[in-house]
């Protein structure tokens, strides 16, 4: 059995999960993140380690299955993309 993945022991108390219909790509487009944006990376830690020229909150996704991806959000100073009413009914519209 696979050993569960303890992201508070990895990432402290702020993060959130968001869970979307469609592949990854479709995901994120749908929390309003721009696919050039994206990096890919082939471990949780090491995508929390990327850095970007500028700013703005850290989503990291990876599909769990067919048509469903699992979204981690890090930094919820500004407010949780994933918690944004506009955001859920977007991702939530096909089932």
């Amino acid at each position: 059995m696979v050993e569960p993945i303890d992201l508070t022991g990895m990432f402290g108390e702020g993060w959130c999960v968001t869970l979307g219909r469609g592949n990854v790509v479709e995901t994120l487009s749908g929390m309003e993140v721009d696919p050039a944006d994206c990096r890919p990376a082939p471990t949780l830690a090491k995508a929390a380690a990327l850095t970007w020229a500028t700013s703005g909150v850290l989503l990291v996704a990876r599909q769990i299955g067919k048509g469903l991806t699992l979204v981690l959000e890090f930094d919820g100073s500004t407010g949780w993309v994933g918690a944004d009413p506009d955001v859920l009914a977007v991702l939530s519209a096909t089932g």
